[in-house]
């Protein structure tokens, strides 16, 4: 059996308080999550919150860019693999993609 983690790239006001995450949190989930024995994490490709959650909440949730944040991971472990449980297709350039 194998076990991944989510990380919290797009969920707050959603799922998780704001705020709930910073960007100097990613790479530290990574490396425990390495530690550990997780053998992978996931991350979700949003670019912003929904309207009720911006009516919602005083401060702007923090929306982070997956591609972005998994780099960062894979930067700081050695054999965790990383995937991205959405990946929204048509709001990113194809080439770019594809590298």
């Amino acid at each position: 059996m194998r076990f991944g983690a989510g990380l919290p790239t797009g969920m707050e006001g959603l799922i998780n308080p704001i705020p709930f995450f910073t960007p100097e949190d990613f790479p530290k989930v990574g490396r425990l999550a390495e530690e550990l024995g997780y053998d992978s994490v996931w991350g979700n490709d949003h670019y912003a919150p929904q309207e009720y959650v911006t009516k919602k909440y005083s401060a702007p949730p923090n929306f982070y860019e997956v591609l972005t944040v998994l780099t960062t991971i894979a930067a700081v472990t050695t054999h965790i693999e990383l995937g991205t449980a959405v990946l929204v297709l048509p709001m990113r350039d194809p080439i770019t993609l594809a590298k």
